[in-house]
């Protein structure tokens, strides 16, 4: 059991879901040079819409190291959506499970941030978990999760929350509260600049 953002004991089967996920099986590449894995390779590159191709052809082929904080793909200036893909790509070219897997994250991440914000401006653990739980399964968020051109939403989503947690804790000083909710902020900017 692992304790996470909301202080609560977060079971194995969630983390192990992912691992797996983000191993996937050997990598294979469509005509196009971006691809799924193992047998499952075609109908993943179905999930695949316009922007995803623009985005991991650029991480895989076009980014150069130097330039990444303010490359463009598709004219959007969004660097740590930048920074996401070209480091998988790096790490493991043409693992989409590990694209999905890291939009599954952030979307986890949310939720947590989802439940300790209601926690903390309510002060009920039943209505935070209720809140969380339509969060995270409610069908408006499902483009964001299965489309991992949309992970720019979720990590905007995901540093805004985050903004709003540090500004509710009384764990720092005020000053020190303020800044940190800046720096969020200007982070949930560069991810989705909308």
């Amino acid at each position: 059991q692992f304790k996470f953002l909301t202080g609560r004991s977060v079971g194995l089967p969630v983390f192990a879901l992912l691992t797996l996920l983000a191993t996937g099986l050997p990598s294979c590449e469509n005509s196009e040079g971006i691809g799924g894995t193992g047998s499952i390779a075609g109908s993943i590159t179905e999930l695949l819409f316009n922007d995803d191709f623009s985005w991991l052809k650029a991480a895989r082929y076009d980014m150069p190291p130097a330039n990444l904080l303010t490359f463009r793909v598709v004219d959007f200036f969004r660097p740590l959506v930048n920074l996401s893909f070209y480091a998988i790509e790096k790490v493991s070219p043409g693992n989409l499970p590990l694209h999905y897997g890291l939009n599954l994250v952030l979307h986890f991440l949310c939720t947590a941030l989802v439940f300790r914000l209601v926690l903390k401006l309510f002060g009920s653990e039943r209505l935070a978990a209720v809140t969380a739980v339509l969060f995270a399964v409610t069908s408006v968020h499902s483009a964001a999760v299965i489309w991992i051109s949309a992970r720019t939403t979720l990590l905007s989503t995901c540093f805004l929350l985050a903004s709003f947690d540090v500004l509710l804790s009384r764990a720092w000083t005020e000053r020190t509260r303020l800044a940190v909710s800046i720096a969020l902020y200007v982070l949930a900017l560069v991810s989705k600049e909308e």
